[in-house]
């Protein structure tokens, strides 16, 4: 950069650090001065003392928010003419506004709607949409400027040089504990998926490294701001929000994203915890580890989950739920052999009722039992005229006679609490837990479909269910009964949901979300190249758009991967291709080509732990070494040790992602990003050309690098690595 840049752009970065340091006193003698405001009984009967903690939440934010931009408080600047004005504007965009003391602004939100040509425009003619309209005009500058430490370290304007070369500054970084925010690298592909509104439900296919999760975060911090600077009299907050992803360990390393773009408090959860959350039973769910062990040993689970994951199936719920309101439709309540209340006045209520099974039943439960209060003396009489004639009939001091006498003293003490016990057990069926419910519903399964050896099917689910253990083909199922039987309405305040690495959900899966989640659209992010539980997830996103938003829905491609250099996209295009018939777009990023070594068994520990000392040695900060099975994992980690080389070994029940090395499944590894890669014992008989799933493993394992992968196979390389690389093969 010249000199004279280099000095406009060190004073317009002093002007800033200004701005932020009187903004910064400001706000922290507006909440100091709050803190020590005293709120009178009157005021408080105002609902003054609600008024302050808002404005001290708000100062306390706007104080932690300006701390966090301080050495880097913008990344790109423009020069934009608007037509109607003829009036140059310099435009910095950074993570958040600053202010001069004037109020005029130095710093440009990210989210703002002028910002979005920053992204999609390049130097010339150029548009945004502003609330007021559609604003044209010209951009004669677009500028890159990298900030470390207050220092401004690189300078880059787009008319010299090319986007990918920009780019470039943000890729060739290094893989730490957690994700980091993507703004001021943010491409059109992206832009477009982050900006499109609320009222919209976008599927987005995108390829690995293509930066869904990324996008997936900015698009919350993007539709927050852009909801409450639209002019709404009610203000959105983040807890509006849901991301569900596929486990707990995943959900930890993007949890530093949200609040380094300003969003605080978004809820989190995943499938099985969302089912933990609505069901208060005890149970566990079957990890996804244990369920890839299982499809391996005896391919059981796949039969299972095609069943349950059929049309038909959730079709034989529904007949199941409705053969239970049948049998009340059609059977009278009877106590002490007399009819209480007769099928046709059960019939009745039920008609004329609405809402979920359960809340039904309990209002005819209600309704039963105050009429029996309200008509004491008819019920007492029905039910005890037998009593008190057999009574009658005997000899004053028979002790059959006192015993019937005092049955009528506990019946009408009965009587008087509406026969509450009585109606509860008539309607105990309903009542049940939902597993157990379930579990009815799996033994009497060959009532409501035809399905092929259904003792076998029953035995196997039935088995995992007395042990209170459930596989995830059990979720959606036990969700939908849930929704069925019950008035859900936790989830009633989400305006959107986030759903990432969908394509491992099923198409219950999704319907079941759509109905517990009624007020939210829909954003949802997969690459069916990595739906490694292809037996039971959707095969296409179509289907999902078509049967579970009837449409309303947009498909979107990224195509374009932006983690992983040039050379191991290649290789993984291999398995791409024969997979979907789909690859990525070259990459602008490239590095050394993948490395594949081929040893004998016992000497692959060796190999991996020199190529550790490797790794390290080039800066690499997280190091992960690959594995299809979980046995294997963990003894890879045990053996590493003889060679002084401790590893963390990641296991479905981690919770926290720390960054360094680790011993990980390809099934763990999914989402989860890494400077360097080692992929152990890949060859046909471990990842088999002919079975989808091992294609998708092994995929999902070689797409897991920023800059270098190695393959150590000890056995003969799948067919679809050697094509068009056989000469990358050394043998060691």
């Amino acid at each position: 950069m010249s000199q004279d840049i280099y000095k406009e752009e060190t004073e317009y970065l002093e002007y800033v650090e200004k701005c932020i340091a009187k903004e910064l006193e400001t706000a922290i003698e507006m909440l100091d001065k709050l803190r020590k405001q005293k709120i009178t009984y009157d005021d408080a009967k105002r609902g003054e003392h609600f008024t302050k903690e808002a404005l001290m939440d708000l100062y306390a934010s706007r104080i932690r928010r300006l701390k966090q931009i301080i050495n880097s408080p913008y990344f790109g600047r423009m020069d934009f003419t608007p037509k109607d004005t003829r009036i140059s504007q310099k435009l910095y965009v950074g993570k958040t506004t600053v202010s001069n003391p004037d109020n005029q602004l130095a710093v440009i939100d990210w989210r703002s709607p002028i910002s979005s040509m920053y992204y999609d425009s390049l130097v010339g003619n150029a548009k945004y949409i502003a609330p007021e309209g559609i604003i044209e005009g010209f951009i004669s500058l677009k500028r890159q400027i990298i900030i470390e430490d207050a220092i401004i370290k690189s300078v880059l304007d787009t008319d010299l040089i090319t986007d990918d070369e920009i780019l470039q500054n943000y890729l060739d970084v290094h893989a730490d504990n957690k994700m980091k925010d993507i703004v001021a690298s943010i491409q059109k592909e992206q832009n477009d998926i982050i900006r499109r509104p609320i009222n919209e439900n976008v599927i987005v296919q995108g390829v690995a490294g293509s930066g869904k999760t990324s996008v997936a975060l900015h698009r919350i911090a993007f539709l927050i701001y852009l909801l409450n600077n639209s002019g709404n009299k009610k203000m959105v907050n983040s807890d509006q929000f849901l991301i569900i992803g596929p486990n707990n360990y995943f959900l930890d390393y993007i949890s530093g994203v949200l609040p380094d773009l300003d969003v605080e408090m978004v809820n989190q959860t995943t499938i099985p915890a969302l089912l933990a959350d609505l069901v208060n039973e005890k149970f566990t769910v079957q990890e996804s580890t244990e369920e890839l062990k299982e499809f391996y040993s005896n391919g059981r689970i796949s039969y299972e989950s095609a069943i349950k994951n059929s049309p038909q199936f959730k079709e034989a719920l529904d007949r199941y739920m409705q053969d239970i309101i049948e049998y009340y439709k059609n059977t009278n309540i009877v106590y002490y052999g007399k009819v209480l209340f007769s099928k046709e006045e059960i019939a009745e209520l039920l008609k004329n009722l609405t809402g979920s099974y359960r809340a039904k039943i309990n209002f005819i439960q209600k309704r039963l039992v105050k009429k029996i209060k309200d008509d004491y003396d008819k019920y007492y009489d029905l039910l005890t005229e037998d009593l008190y004639r057999e009574a009658r009939s005997l000899p004053k001091n028979s002790e059959r006679r006192r015993l019937l006498y005092d049955e009528t003293t506990l019946l009408g003490k009965e009587v008087k609490t509406g026969l509450t016990k009585v109606i509860k057990k008539h309607f105990e069926l309903i009542n049940k837990k939902l597993l157990l419910l379930y579990a009815g519903f799996i033994n009497s399964i060959d009532r409501y479909m035809n399905i092929e050896n259904v003792e076998e099917f029953k035995k196997f689910t039935t088995k995992r269910l007395s042990k209170k253990i459930l596989s995830r083909d059990d979720i959606a199922p036990i969700l939908y009964l849930k929704s069925q039987l019950d008035d859900v309405k936790d989830y009633n305040g989400i305006i959107h949901v986030i759903v990432d690495e969908a394509q491992d959900l099923g198409l219950l899966e999704f319907k079941i979300l759509k109905k517990l989640i009624p007020n939210a659209t829909f954003s949802i992010f997969g690459d069916l190249n990595q739906a490694i539980f292809s037996y039971r997830s959707v095969k296409d996103w179509k289907s999902v758009k078509d049967v579970v938003f009837e449409g309303n829905a947009n498909i979107v491609m990224m195509d374009q991967s932006y983690r992983t250099t040039d050379e191991i996209m290649s290789e993984a295009n291999k398995i791409s291709e024969i997979l979907t018939g789909t690859y990525s777009k070259d990459i602008i990023r490239h590095g050394k080509p993948v490395q594949y070594i081929s040893c004998d068994g016992d000497s692959e520990v060796l190999f991996i732990a020199e190529k550790v000392k490797e790794y390290r040695k080039s800066g690499y900060k997280s190091i992960a070494i690959i594995c299809k099975a979980e046995e294997e994992a963990m003894s890879i980690n045990k053996k590493l040790l003889y060679y002084g080389i401790d590893a963390r070994n990641i296991t479905p029940n981690d919770r926290e992602y720390h960054g360094g090395l680790c011993t990980i499944t390809c099934s763990l590894a999914k989402g989860l990003e890494f400077d360097a890669s080692i992929l152990a014992n890949v060859d046909s008989n471990m990842y088999n050309p002919s079975r989808d799933i091992d294609m998708k493993l092994l995929y999902v394992g070689m797409t897991r690098a920023l800059h270098e992968t190695t393959i150590i196979s000890t056995g003969e390389l799948p067919s679809v690595l050697k094509k068009r690389g056989e000469s990358l093969v050394r043998k060691k």
